[in-house]
């Protein structure tokens, strides 16, 4: 919807030429005579009455509404927006026997604060990011105490695994897009629209496939991407499992599945593509040089592949095309040409199963 075609016609200077033309013609209705000056507040406020009554047609409808006014149409339908999530870490510390629940670190390299919240075992705590999403999703780095004074024999505090990743807000057009996604859905009682919708609210859900009668009648098998994009860890896997249909009470419709259907969620499975080629670099250029952009192009590839594949049905496979590869490497300004492109050893694009997505692996063995 278009604001300024909304207001044509309803500016300050036509509203203004319209209260004039109403005048008796003998009036001096020049710009800066007395009927002009009296009138012109009038229009003002005119004219902000009619940006007023945009502003409610532009948040009236989904298509054109902000992200607040999106989030309490989609209420309507029972749909939540997923706001972003901090990422939780393993931290180690020594000396063992140290408590450091509740006490604040700097991880060093992106001075991100992280909070202890919760003793794992002696030495191992949980800490969490201060700052929600994927910029706290650290698997190593080196911790030291915001308060230096809190911690006087504290050795060495480093993280040592991401536990739970960080998510950011949900893009705002994503969430129109599903809004709309859920409108257009035919979704009732357990049919594959309805599965869909239901697993991509999911906080942590980022994509899934269907299987109906995989296994039997009532049987339905999920398969599932997190919100990341990334194949789920175990944790989101049980997660989404006990919302749709707990394993202790299978189709009882303990869960959001119907009563009779006996839910199972898996994982997508991750399919390596360790890529080789024949490159010729630009000028001042290296493998070493090159590899940051290379390794960054191929992440996007990939992640855009796994994007999209929970839209196609669960029999339909994922192909990772050379040529696509080849493309956007050669968008590098590292690299003049390359050839001889292979995925897996094969030269001929790759064919994943409907339940597979590609990960990234090496780039000609690095």
């Amino acid at each position: 919807m278009d604001e300024d075609v909304i207001l044509y016609g309803q500016e300050f200077e036509s509203i203004m030429e319209r209260l004039l033309a109403n005048l008796p013609e003998e009036l001096d209705t020049r710009e800066g005579s007395v009927m002009y000056n009296a009138l012109a507040p009038a229009a003002w406020e005119i004219q902000l009455l009619y940006e007023e009554l945009n502003l409610v047609l532009m948040e009236a409808f989904a298509d054109t509404c902000s992200l607040d006014y999106l989030i309490r149409r989609a209420k309507e339908r029972l749909i939540a927006y997923k706001e972003g999530e901090p990422a939780v870490v393993k931290g180690v510390f020594t000396p063992a026997d140290l408590d450091v629940t509740g006490i604040r670190f700097v991880e060093e390299e992106t001075e991100l604060l992280f909070a202890a919240t919760e003793k794992i075992e002696d030495g191992v705590y949980k800490l969490e990011c201060e700052e929600p999403g994927v910029i706290g999703n650290r698997s190593s780095g080196q911790l030291v105490p915001a308060d230096t004074e809190e911690v006087e024999d504290l050795e060495t505090a480093e993280i040592v695994e991401l536990l739970e990743p960080g998510r950011d807000d949900e893009d705002v057009e994503d969430f129109r897009e599903r809004y709309f996604d859920n409108v257009a859905g035919q979704d009732f009682g357990g049919n594959l629209a309805d599965y869909k919708n239901k697993v991509n609210s999911i906080d942590h859900a980022g994509g899934c496939k269907i299987v109906p009668v995989w296994n039997g009648g009532g049987t339905v098998k999920v398969i599932l991407l997190d919100h990341l994009h990334d194949v789920p860890s175990a944790a989101i896997i049980n997660e989404v499992q006990a919302i749709l249909d707990p394993i202790s009470n299978t189709g009882e419709g303990k869960g959001i599945a119907p009563i009779g259907h006996r839910v199972t969620v898996v994982g997508a499975e991750p399919v390596t593509m360790n890529i080789t080629a024949t490159v010729t670099y630009a000028e001042g250029y290296t493998d070493a040089l090159a590899k940051e952009s290379i390794t960054a192009a191929l992440i996007t590839y990939f992640e855009e592949l796994r994007i999209a594949w929970g839209d196609d049905a669960a029999d339909i496979g994922t192909i990772v095309r050379i040529s696509q590869i080849e493309n956007r490497l050669l968008n590098l300004t590292e690299i003049l040409d390359i050839e001889d492109t292979t995925i897996n050893g094969s030269p001929k694009n790759i064919a994943l199963r409907g339940s597979q997505v590609p990960v990234r692996g090496t780039f000609n063995g690095a």
